[in-house]
């Protein structure tokens, strides 16, 4: 076997379990339209197949053929088109992808067709964040079906690592006073680092801009809790009303009741919460001061319990916590991380990184998070973890770009970076790294 041909191999071996997940969504539904001619439908399938082999060139020709005989069957066109543009972004051609990404535009437009599609939600996905790598902003924004992958000012702002966030919020808050947004995104970043006092002064700011702000209304709360202002936090948390669905303001909201003295109505929040919410760490530590009796009075009963239980003292009656599964705390790293909140993210996603260390979804979230983070070192430790990123995953090479020379390993950044490069936006920050890495101009 040639030295390339034992390259690709590897690079097929180290394929993370997404890929695997992606092959399997590539499968074809189980309903096709009966009016579409037999031929082309085997063009769409056989193509798919090609797909799950990894044997992309054929796939991308019996594809476009399947697409060329489905002009006149508008979903499975827009399914074929999307099913394309994987086999197409696999094999590194954006220019075909994006050439690609028009033609479902157009279908969109006329038919609504990609919206209406019976296309496998994680190919939807796939498919999306591959545009979102392909194909430039200003054209992305030009269709409504797809703008909203371009990410938003206060998503880029949350995509910074944590020193470089920080110093962007300043200047933002500098600079459009009157927007309560970036108070908001300051303090809960000093929130996750730990700076309750910085949190609640900016807290306070948000407050101010916007009395009513579910966020900030959020946020002015937990800083309050953190600094011990008992009477702002519950006041500011049960206006929100948010603790049956949010655990952080279910835990802050019931220490808060406790501390003033209210435990009966402590008692009686916790027995409206969700399983999901109390067995949250949080939640679990103010409920044991329930057990304890520190918290309640000596006969109260554990919420939810009943009979002779209901009036044996509550420390005779424990709390089962089942512990959350690893898509469970996957998922809430990453809803945490789409709320700004990447250092309670990286948390979540660390603990379950460790605790599952077969899992590859699971390091490359704590590598992620990491890197937004700024923990250089820890970053590379889950990414290498997880098995060096692939060349179907630009985006994820850049990242351990960055993370290789920030540990200071510039000539392993360097050979990473340009293998991604051509496969990436080049951004403002993409190209610092650059020059950084490379030794290139900074052409900003």
């Amino acid at each position: 076997m040639s030295a390339p041909t034992k390259d690709r191999a590897t690079q097929h071996r180290r394929r993370p379990a997404r890929t695997l997940l992606l092959a399997l969504a590539l499968l074809l539904t189980a309903q096709l339209a009966l009016a579409a001619d037999p031929y082309y439908l085997r063009q769409l399938r056989e193509g798919s197949d090609d797909f799950n082999r990894q044997d992309y060139p054929s796939a991308v020709r019996h594809l476009r053929l399947a697409c060329f005989g489905l002009l006149d069957e508008p979903l499975l066109l827009a399914d074929g088109l999307t099913r394309l543009a994987l086999a197409q972004g696999a094999s590194n051609d954006l220019e075909s992808v994006r050439a690609t990404f028009q033609r479902i535009v157009e279908l969109e437009e006329r038919f609504g067709a990609y919206t209406k599609a019976d296309i496998p939600a994680g190919m939807r996905k796939a498919v999306e964040d591959l545009f979102v790598v392909a194909v430039p902003e200003v054209t992305l924004r030009t269709s409504p079906a797809f703008a909203r992958l371009v990410p938003s000012p206060q998503q880029r702002v949350a995509a910074m690592p944590t020193k470089q966030r920080r110093a962007e919020l300043d200047r933002l808050i500098r600079q459009e006073p009157n927007e309560p947004a970036w108070p908001v995104m300051l303090a809960e970043l000093e929130l996750a680092e730990g700076s309750t006092k910085r949190a609640y002064e900016a807290a306070e700011q948000a407050l101010e801009l916007a009395p009513d702000n579910p966020s900030a209304l959020r946020v002015h709360g937990l800083a309050a809790a953190g600094e011990r202002r008992w009477g702002a936090a519950q006041a500011d948390l049960a206006k929100l009303g948010t603790a049956t669905s949010d655990a952080a303001v279910a835990a802050a909201l019931l220490a808060a009741l406790v501390e003033l003295g209210r435990s009966a109505e402590a008692v009686e929040l916790y027995a409206q919460l969700p399983e999901s919410i109390r067995r949250q760490p949080g939640v679990v530590a103010v409920a044991e001061s329930f057990k304890q009796g520190t918290g309640a009075p000596s006969g109260t009963a554990v919420p939810g319990s009943s009979g002779a239980a209901a009036a044996a003292p509550v420390a005779a009656a424990p709390l089962a916590v089942p512990a959350p599964s690893l898509d469970e705390e996957l998922a809430r790293s990453r809803d945490l991380a789409a709320l700004g909140k990447v250092g309670e993210a990286y948390a979540v996603a660390k603990a379950a990184a460790d605790a599952n260390p077969a899992s590859v979804e699971a390091q490359y979230a704590a590598a992620e998070l990491a890197y937004r983070n700024g923990r250089w070192a820890e970053a590379r430790a889950y990414f290498e973890r997880g098995g060096v990123p692939g060349d179907d995953q630009p985006l994820r090479q850049f990242y351990y770009a960055v993370v290789l020379v920030e540990t200071g390993d510039r000539e392993a950044a360097a050979t990473v970076l340009k293998r991604c490069l051509p496969h990436i936006r080049r951004t403002d920050y993409v190209k610092r790294y650059e020059a950084k890495i490379l030794g290139t101009p900074d052409s900003r």
